[in-house]
């Protein structure tokens, strides 16, 4: 009988991962990923100063190894940012309004030097999925010269970058300096008060953005929305295991909802490019009818956050921060967040420390595997066997 997969979390496998290269083979590099959870034997003082110190950390590794491919490494690290920014924004009532804005901009500003080759990059692929999403009513050579010029203008800005040389630099010594302030995050409350206070401000302002932007239809507050949306939605994240089965799912709309804001943001953005351009890009003929699309897929995706944000936002924010205190409460109290007990956790071991207590050689060992009489399964590339099928 073949055993379950082991729990990677237990086993220290499910938290790392390795990265392309600039050549595009993997990367000899391991790296871990964050736990991005508040942990059950944590406290939330424990839980920030943990989850923020290896977003930073990450970051400076993500930067600073030459191996890993730069669009990777630009990417992976703005979305560090972005959970960073939330952690600051879960905490602020806690750290005070001072702190929390000098944090606030610091890695905002350094997420902006990030920003230009990533954006570039997001113009294209906004194209080309306004493109097949109307293949049905468009010549196959459409907007090819548009399509030519925006390739040129990323090859521009990605020349700018690589001169520029420096900006991974200064961001990395930004971090460096941000590290020791992180540590002494005036945080003095272990548990959910000091979240309520952020979360409360995140769910209202959010709210209250929904309402704006559908009353105005202006552009500026549903990217304002969009912007609440994503730090609420890892906000969430961050409190999965409160109740995970209602958690998770909550998580999973909150992305859905800030995938389309972001993907109708990403349109606005390629409009307003086009139409700053008009110099470089109103040569095309097929330009007209491409903004009247970009504007059009627009309003279809804003229309379509409509009934995601209203059910994300039907209640109030005070009773929406009193449902997750009840939730944080159980947890603590009753040890219990909805999900079953935990089997006892299994141990493993590889081909030669079953061969030495075997007392077979190792290709003995993986003929047993390969026979069916020895139960194993395979992690990254290696055996892994239960200790309890070895003798004693």
């Amino acid at each position: 009988m073949t055993p379950r997969l082991p729990n990677l979390r237990q086993a220290g496998l499910a938290t790392w991962t390795t990265f392309p290269t600039a050549r595009g083979r993997p990367s000899a590099v391991i790296f871990k990923r964050i736990m991005f959870q508040l942990q059950a034997h944590e406290t939330s003082i424990a839980a920030v100063q943990r989850i923020g110190l290896e977003l930073i950390d990450a970051n400076i590794y993500l930067l600073t190894d030459e191996t890993i491919d730069h669009d990777l490494a630009t990417h992976e690290a703005r979305k560090n940012f972005k959970r960073l920014r939330a952690l600051l924004w879960l905490v602020r009532d806690e750290i005070g309004t001072e702190t929390f804005r000098r944090e606030n901009a610091c890695f905002r500003e350094a997420a902006l030097r990030l920003a230009a080759l990533r954006d570039s990059a997001v113009m294209l692929a906004t194209l080309d999925q306004v493109k097949s999403h109307y293949a049905a009513d468009l010549d196959e050579e459409a907007f090819a010269g548009i399509r030519a010029r925006l390739l040129a203008w990323q090859a521009q800005v990605a020349n700018a970058h690589l001169q520029e040389g420096n900006a991974f630099a200064v961001v990395v010594d930004t971090l460096q300096e941000a590290r020791p302030r992180f540590v002494a995050l005036p945080l003095t409350r272990p548990d959910f008060a000091a979240f309520a206070g952020g979360l409360r401000r995140i769910y209202r302002q959010a709210r209250q953005l929904m309402k704006a932007a559908y009353a105005t239809r202006q552009t500026e507050l549903f990217h304002d929305w969009r912007r609440r949306v994503k730090y609420l939605w890892h906000q969430v994240e961050l409190l999965e295991l409160l109740w995970p089965p209602v958690m998770a799912e909550m998580a999973r709309e909150l992305h859905h909802l800030a995938t389309l804001l972001g993907d109708a943001h990403d349109l606005v953005v390629l409009r307003e490019l086009l139409v700053a351009q008009a110099d470089y890009f109103g040569a095309e003929a097929d330009l007209p009818l491409l903004l009247e699309l970009l504007g059009q897929r627009q309003a279809e995706l804003e229309t379509a956050a409509l009934p995601v944000g209203r059910r994300l936002f039907a209640e109030r924010p005070a009773n929406f921060v009193a449902r997750l205190g009840v939730y944080w409460q159980v947890w603590q109290q009753y040890a219990y967040n909805g999900l079953p007990p935990e089997a006892p956790p299994v141990e493993w071991v590889g081909t030669q420390a079953a061969a030495a207590l075997l007392n077979l050689s190792v290709t003995a060992v993986r003929q047993r595997i390969a026979n069916g009489d020895l139960p194993a399964v395979k992690v990254s590339g290696v055996w892994a066997i239960p200790r309890s099928a070895l003798p004693v």
